[in-house]
């Protein structure tokens, strides 16, 4: 793994839209919009990799070519640690995945973005 540091040019680390009509929908990082260093299209099985990222120092193309097809996308997030039963611990999750489902679309959207099921939202982090 490599470490690819801020060029200091910009701030466009991270960029999210879901289901707006006037900009690109989708996830992108460093860069700017049409132009990112790694994009991910709304339907979570496209993407693209510029050669150049004026965000982040000396990044290189991430794939191959410009344009790809995600095989397999893994996301990650990071949840309320709690000395809770595992059955209280359980319908707390559930509660707070289902408020935030409801109250904030980013929070969940990255996910959303796939068109997939949420397979593991009533299951506890442990």
């Amino acid at each position: 793994m490599k470490v690819y540091r801020s060029s200091g040019q910009n701030n466009n680390f991270q960029y999210l839209a879901f289901r707006k009509k006037n900009v690109a929908n989708g996830l992108g990082f460093g860069g700017k919009v049409d132009h990112f260093g790694l994009w991910i299209d709304e339907d979570g099985v496209n993407g693209e990799s510029n050669t150049k990222c004026s965000t982040f120092s000396n990044a290189p193309r991430l794939s191959a070519r410009k344009n790809f097809i995600i095989m397999h996308l893994e996301v990650w997030g990071f949840g309320i640690i709690s000395k809770q039963s595992s059955s209280a611990k359980s319908r707390r999750m559930s509660s707070i995945l289902r408020e935030i489902s409801a109250t904030n679309l980013d929070a969940s959207s990255v996910f959303g973005l796939t068109g997939k099921t949420y397979h593991s939202q009533n299951y506890p982090e442990y």
